[in-house]
């Protein structure tokens, strides 16, 4: 029993060495001195790719799939404007067009040769001229004459209607033959862009009703989608230039600039969305590959600089004689990993910027510096 206690006694007093020693010497802390230098004030958010058009396309009309240009699980085709991605079966329809074309063709033959009631009008006519002369220098009959008259107007009328009828079946089929066009046209299915055809959702032999969703095909082209905190707006304008890095890419960095800012902010996520183009595109970028990007607002010359990784919020441990004391500074511009430092901080100076949060007030530290500043 007299053994733990002795145990227990030497390790208070060892522990109550090492603290003692601890606060004389002081814990060892990476620092840095304040000094002067340029600063590029950016933002930094997450970026996606997009295309910067896509097309669903779908049936206009319904009937059974005789070729497609790909198969659901082939690998994506690169098509051009009007470039036929899908073709139905469309036999029935090319059959009743023949049988309409050849109606029309026979009724224009019909209407050609002219109408029976022609050659009987010019013939009555001729009895009524000559009737009419006879009855100059001889009596005939004024109802004969009358008849004849009203037999004439009979015809006439009845050629009237007969080309009125014509013409009715004349236009009929041609609006037939335009619509039996119109549907045989439908089916096929043309792309609308020039693109890529990522996917396919029908084959061969397949029934698609209308309004069914068979293809998607995306633009050549790529929209950059950043999202940023509402507050980095403060400063973003059009043409203001930016560095895209991609989780695909490691470390490439893609030049790019602003080329829209987005009119409204997401309320739930406080965040606002830009666009970006890219300087030069040497290859295709895959939609839906994120990265991150930072936007350079302005460059700042010969300013107070500290470690982004110093700030507590507003405030840094500053160094003085081995003993460190949290201040609270003003600061400007920044990026990821410079602050500008507006006031608060002189030139040479020394600041915590590993892990100051673990550090208290007053505490005796040992400075290290890993570079000259």
């Amino acid at each position: 029993m007299f053994k733990n206690i002795l145990i227990i006694i030497l390790f208070l007093i060892f522990g109550l060495f090492s603290y003692t020693y601890l606060q004389k010497s002081g814990q060892s802390a990476i620092c840095y001195k304040v000094s002067r230098g340029d600063i590029t004030d950016s933002v930094t958010g997450n970026i996606k790719i997009l295309a910067k058009q896509t097309s669903n396309l779908k049936s206009n009309i319904s009937g059974y799939v005789k070729n497609v240009l790909k198969l659901p699980l082939e690998k994506s085709v690169f098509v051009k404007k009007g470039q036929k991605i899908l073709e139905l079966d469309s036999s029935d329809l090319n059959r009743s067009l023949s049988m309409l074309l050849k109606n029309k063709s026979f009724l224009k033959a019909k209407i050609d040769a002219g109408s029976i009631y022609s050659l009987e009008l010019e013939l009555e006519q001729e009895e009524l001229n000559a009737s009419l002369k006879l009855s100059e220098g001889q009596h005939i009959s004024t109802i004969d004459l009358k008849k004849k008259k009203n037999l004439i107007n009979r015809l006439k009328t009845q050629i009237n209607h007969e080309k009125i009828s014509n013409d009715q079946e004349y236009s009929n089929l041609n609006g037939k033959i335009e619509e039996l066009k119109s549907k045989i046209e439908k089916m096929t299915i043309k792309s609308p862009i020039d693109g890529e055809l990522i996917h396919s959702y029908v084959t061969p032999g397949d029934f698609i009703a209308v309004g069914q969703p068979v293809a998607s095909i995306i633009s050549n082209d790529r929209t950059f989608e950043a999202s940023l905190n509402e507050e980095d707006f403060n400063g973003l304008k059009e043409n203001l230039p930016a560095a895209i890095t991609l989780f695909s890419t490691g470390r490439k960095v893609i030049e790019a600039k602003v080329s829209r800012l987005a009119s409204s902010v997401d309320s739930q996520s406080g965040r606002r969305l830009a666009y970006l183009e890219i300087n030069k595109r040497k290859n295709s970028f895959p939609t839906g590959a994120s990265g991150r990007v930072e936007i350079i607002r302005k460059t700042i010359k010969n300013c107070l600089l500290i470690p982004s990784k110093a700030l507590i919020g507003n405030s840094v441990f500053v160094v003085k004689n081995d003993k460190t004391t949290i201040k609270q500074i003003e600061t400007g511009a920044k990026n990821l990993n410079f602050v500008e430092v507006i006031d608060g901080l002189a030139e040479g100076e020394i600041v915590v910027i590993e892990t100051p949060h673990l550090f208290s007030e007053n505490q005796s530290i040992q400075p290290i510096f890993l570079r000259e500043n």
